[in-house]
């Protein structure tokens, strides 16, 4: 058989091929079931959000770029694993718990700072820029908003690392309620651990 004749075989079973495809899929385009059933089982899926309360099985797991890792050893939630609502109210079951021991050492440093100062704002060594005792309005309703004698809690959000010269303000930071009760975030309120001393 001579090239050329089967080149025009080869294109013309490949041209076949592709009205064939065609005329059998939805878009007009070549689409197996395969892909469709991989693209529904992948939009289907829950992606890895953070969200306040979930807990991974996985130990040492990291969690950011500084580096640390968690594990199960001292964390507790409810499991939930759900965002509320705006008509339920989060309580502290709804968050991780993490001791202060098991947080990275900036983290431990500075909340000893502000626990030595009783929480009473910007300290005199910490540089201009630093925001300390600022209220936080807890808008998107993530922390619990009354203790269990149903009395409205408040919170003040603590930077935990110095603001460094012609940089902006880091994702970390400490948010302190009425209750007492101190949380640690570091992405910027996406997410929160109870601090358990």
């Amino acid at each position: 058989m001579k090239k050329s004749t089967k080149i025009a075989i080869a294109l013309s079973l490949l041209l076949t091929g592709f009205i064939t495809g065609w005329l059998v899929s939805d878009s007009g385009w070549l689409k197996s079931d395969a892909n469709k059933e991989t693209q529904v089982q992948t939009s289907g899926q829950d992606s890895s959000e953070k969200l306040p309360g979930n807990t991974s099985n996985d130990s040492n797991k990291t969690s950011n770029d500084s580096g640390k890792t968690s594990n199960d050893s001292g964390k507790t939630n409810n499991d939930s694993g759900k965002t509320p609502t705006s008509d339920q109210t989060p309580s502290n079951d709804d968050i991780l718990t993490t001791k202060l021991s098991e947080l990275p050492d900036n983290v431990q440093e500075s909340y000893q700072l502000y626990h030595d100062d009783n929480w009473s704002g910007k300290r005199d060594d910490q540089p201009e820029g630093t925001k300390a005792g600022g209220e936080f309005t807890n808008r998107e309703g993530i922390l619990p908003k009354s203790d269990q004698q149903k009395k409205k809690i408040t919170y003040r959000e603590y930077d935990v690392n110095d603001k460094k010269k012609n940089q902006n303000r880091d994702a970390e930071r400490f948010v302190r309620g009425t209750d007492g009760t101190v949380y640690y975030t570091d992405d910027h309120y996406e997410s929160f651990c109870r601090i358990a001393e």
